[in-house]
């Protein structure tokens, strides 16, 4: 892709700058998880640019005794949270340390979400719809949607690919504040035909 290139550098500069001007919100995050008990910082293998596998960082929200599931997948994922971990994961806060990743060219600030090794299924259609060339994003296209079937998903992470652009990438984050500020995201989750419509007038 002839933005690479672009993508890359401004991924960089903005992950930089987000680490600086967050760092309190960094320190407070990390003090609620400290005071759990259960660890600060949780790293779990996903699935990256190429089909390789890296660890991604995140604030810990859940008890170590959660089982290694995409948080759809747990029954009751509730009573895994630790105090304040529901707050962190509604907020987004959870996914700062993501910026780290960004930094090592692990992830990119706007891509298809990483997977966890366990989702084959899905795994294997991304891989046959060459969605592995893209580096994984802190949020994503199809993350506007909320949690569509692994074949929609899959999908609009293809249109995505098509689409790639800095404008597209703009609109992502957009539409991604729009649902952190809205904290009824069953109401605001855009839908998959709104986001199909999207890309076919962009």
């Amino acid at each position: 892709m002839k933005s690479g290139g672009l993508k890359r550098t401004a991924d960089c500069v903005l992950a930089a700058g987000g680490i600086a001007l967050l760092l309190p919100v960094w320190a407070g995050a990390a003090a609620v998880c400290a005071l759990s008990g259960e660890g600060v910082i949780y790293r779990q293998e996903r699935i990256g640019r190429d089909g390789k596998p890296f660890f991604v960082c995140k604030f810990r929200t859940m008890r170590k005794e959660a089982p290694v599931l995409p948080r759809e997948a747990l029954a009751e994922p509730e009573r895994y949270y630790i105090p304040g971990g529901a707050f962190l994961r509604s907020t987004g806060i959870d996914e700062l340390p993501q910026l780290w990743n960004v930094l090592r060219g692990e992830m990119s600030l706007i891509g298809p979400r990483p997977l966890i090794a366990g989702e084959g299924g899905i795994h294997r259609m991304r891989q046959r719809a060459g969605v592995y060339v893209l580096r994984p994003g802190i949020t994503g296209l199809s993350q506007l949607c909320g949690d569509p079937p692994p074949r929609m998903k899959t999908e609009i992470d293809r249109l995505y690919l098509e689409n790639v652009s800095p404008a597209m990438d703009g609109a992502v984050v957009l539409g991604t504040v729009f649902l952190l500020v809205n904290r009824q995201k069953e109401k605001a989750k855009i839908t998959a035909a709104k986001i199909a419509k999207f890309l076919r007038n962009f």
